[in-house]
């Protein structure tokens, strides 16, 4: 199994998922999510940055559909400002009273995004942040898609929002 704390940077890591936590917790009953971003090592990848929902993401309480448009220009603009360096590397979201596996929903959208060139990640992330299990305390599950087989890198490990 990866150390979780590899894939997210070690500086980063106790408030990579601060905010995005705190969102899915204001956001119970629904799900909400956004983007990772960060750059890939020869290790793998390493997250940086993950970004909350647009104005116009649609958030159910089985379903998370982002804001398309917001998403690219939020993308566009954190690649630019870290000198082309962080890239999008998948989509988090949140399963509140859910599981950390990924639904075939899921399955298909990293499938799309490793198949669609302009999104330039053909390995994408996708982190579940599920939960609540105890008031503001929250379990991540991290998913990798390559070459067409989704891997479990990290399964439920605790963060406290």
């Amino acid at each position: 199994m990866i150390d979780l704390r590899y894939w997210f940077s070690p500086k980063v890591l106790p408030t990579v998922f601060e905010d995005a936590d705190q969102y899915a917790e204001r956001s119970v009953p629904l799900e909400t999510g956004g983007m990772l971003m960060g750059y890939w090592t020869p290790q793998g990848p390493v997250v940086i940055m993950a970004t909350v929902s647009g104005p116009k993401a649609v958030h159910n309480r089985t379903t998370f559909v982002s804001d398309g448009n917001h998403d690219e220009a939020e993308a566009a603009r954190i690649y630019e400002e870290s000198g082309r360096i962080h890239t999008y590397l998948g989509d988090w979201h949140s399963h509140p009273g859910g599981s950390g596996q990924l639904s075939k929903l899921d399955k298909d959208c990293m499938a799309t995004i490793s198949e669609h060139q302009p999104s330039r990640c053909p390995r994408p992330l996708s982190v579940i942040v599920r939960g609540p299990v105890s008031p503001g305390e929250w379990v991540v599950c991290v998913w990798l898609l390559d070459e067409g087989r989704f891997s479990v890198l990290q399964p439920d490990e605790r963060m406290v929002a």
